[in-house]
């Protein structure tokens, strides 16, 4: 759980801050050096084709934890079964000086393709996604992609939403739109409304700076950066969102107060708010679900005052590092007690909150986490998902050029087993198709 390899099963960590298509190199005169993250870039063709080796291509940790180098040549094989030979990186579009995502055309398809670097180690990759750009599928319909959502296992919700310029809202889809699910990382959406509040007040500015405190696990962005490193904001929170950093998260969590942010949920009008509280930071969560100390049963039994209590007492200030990561693996771990809760009802509520609030910056920070061909085809989009083992949830936030805004979001959860991610997303990517035609 602490270092994943989501090959062919993400689509929500796009960054939109760098635009550089490989036909257009800058002139010779104002040419740079190729940078650390520009090297592996290079370097991710020849891997798929087999003239890189994984050691001298991926940190250590990922080889031993996620997938040893035998594991990334049959990955590598299945990619060319699938996709055919690769052929050249149409678009790359960097998120920090660590993360990039690319646009990779194959013989027989292309693909969208995450990496991520520390510079610690030295710059080798610890975080490498592939998924493909989904085909169209011929009259497809609202009605056949709920037939397909429907036959999921587990349990599955979603409600696609229109939001007319008078702000009236008509569903166009839905199913299971009361039903509580768990939601991921999608909570950051809560966290980002709280933030957006405080500095519409005048509390605090998005050029405020804090100092990083506590280091946690999948967090791209911040992961090479040393304890007291100074980030704005705006930084913390464009992280949080474009590529989930969780280390971000909770700074931002416990500089806002987990109180306020607790208060924010239940403003918005989440239908079961107390599903919400204690409002859980990423750590504190990962650690009651591998039961860190046997705290995991305990904290699931208790109520709300003793579940503060609990991470009060047990919790405060235990790192990332005490995670039982072995209690994580390969099962669902409480994903229906220790979590982070929402019904696609109340999504639409905190989407259309976070549109309704008017701050440019939260809109252009949820417009980092959405990839290219879809944002192309409307005047904005806007994006959050989130995933564990059993758990995927994705929302858009949509603005078309009739002025009309459309909200499209939907959970999958299965406690017994995981998820199957590519499709859900792809699922998810049609339901956002099929609204832009009606508009």
């Amino acid at each position: 759980m602490i270092l994943r390899l989501v090959v062919c099963l993400l689509l929500f960590r796009f960054g939109i801050f760098e635009i550089m298509t490989a036909s257009a190199a800058p002139p010779a005169e104002v040419a740079t050096a190729a940078t650390p993250l520009d090297q592996r870039v290079d370097q991710v063709i020849p891997l798929l084709q087999g003239a890189v080796d994984a050691e001298d291509f991926f940190d250590p940790h990922f080889l031993s934890e996620v997938a040893s180098p035998v594991q990334m040549k049959a990955f590598a094989e299945t990619v060319l079964a699938q996709f055919g030979t690769p052929q050249k990186i149409l678009e790359t579009r960097k998120t920090s000086a660590t993360i990039a995502t690319l646009r990779v055309s194959f013989e027989k398809a292309v693909a969208i393709v995450d990496v991520s670097i520390d510079t610690a180690l030295p710059n080798k990759v610890t975080g490498f996604h592939i998924v493909p750009e989904r085909p169209h599928i011929e009259d497809d319909s609202f009605a056949k992609i709920d037939a397909e959502l429907a036959a999921l296992p587990g349990r599955v919700g979603y409600l696609v939403e229109s939001i007319a310029e008078d702000g009236k809202r008509t569903v166009i889809a839905g199913r299971a739109t009361g039903e509580q699910f768990a939601i991921g990382s999608t909570f950051k959406l809560y966290i980002l409304a709280e933030l957006a509040s405080q500095i519409q007040a005048g509390k605090r500015k998005w050029s405020d700076t804090i100092p990083l405190t506590r280091p946690s696990f999948s967090s791209p962005a911040t992961q090479s950066l040393p304890i007291g490193t100074f980030a704005t904001l705006e930084q913390l929170a464009t992280w949080m969102i474009a590529v989930s950093d969780n280390a971000a998260a909770d700074e931002l969590l416990f500089l806002l107060g987990r109180a306020q942010v607790e208060a924010r949920v239940r403003m918005i009008g989440h239908s079961e708010p107390e599903k919400m509280r204690p409002f859980l930071s990423t750590v504190e969560a990962f650690l009651l679900k591998s039961d860190y100390k046997g705290t995991r049963a305990i904290y699931e039994a208790a109520n709300e005052n003793k579940q503060r209590t609990i991470l009060k007492c047990k919790v405060a200030g235990v790192g990332f590092d005490k995670i039982v990561a072995e209690n994580l693996i390969g099962k669902p771990a409480a994903i229906d007690t220790i979590e982070w809760f929402a019904s696609p009802n109340d999504i639409v509520l905190l989407m259309d909150h976070l549109r309704r609030i008017n701050n440019q910056t939260v809109l252009e920070i949820m417009a980092k986490s959405i990839g290219p061909t879809t944002a192309k085809k409307w005047k904005y989009v806007g994006s959050k998902g989130g995933s564990e083992l059993g758990v995927i949830a994705m929302s858009f936030l949509a603005h078309a050029p009739s002025g009309e805004w459309s909200i499209v979001t939907g959970s999958w959860n299965n406690r017994e087993q995981s998820v199957n991610e590519e499709r859900f997303i792809g699922l998810m990517l049609r339901l956002l198709d099929k609204v832009k035609e009606k508009k």
